[in-house]
């Protein structure tokens, strides 16, 4: 077998280029160890903590208030309940009006 002095170079190359990814490793590993010890903290804007602190008392409050419910069903039994048909035609166009803006 014929060794030539090519294949030596060869072989001199990858043993260097091999030993740099061990380095690079073993540095790499002392980073992660060191990253370890470390904690994550996190600060919050006073508008967030605000934002926060409402949303939790809008999920307490009831999504239906019972004693309007209540009160217009009542009325509705007793008759006295009446609605200004102009009222409800502005509304209804303003919502249209509305949702045209939006697209």
């Amino acid at each position: 077998m014929k060794i030539y002095n090519n294949n030596i170079n060869k072989i001199k190359t990858y043993e260097a280029q091999s030993k740099r990814k061990i380095k690079k490793s073993s540095q790499l590993d002392s980073v992660e160890r060191s990253n370890v010890d470390k904690t994550d903290e996190i600060s919050l804007s006073k508008g967030a903590v605000e934002f926060t602190k409402f949303k939790g008392i809008l999920s307490s409050l009831p999504d239906v208030r019972d004693d309007k419910v209540a009160e217009l069903q009542a009325s509705i039994q007793n008759g006295t309940y009446h609605v200004e048909s102009e009222e409800v035609a502005d509304k209804l166009l303003e919502d249209i009006l509305m949702m045209n803006k939006v697209e």
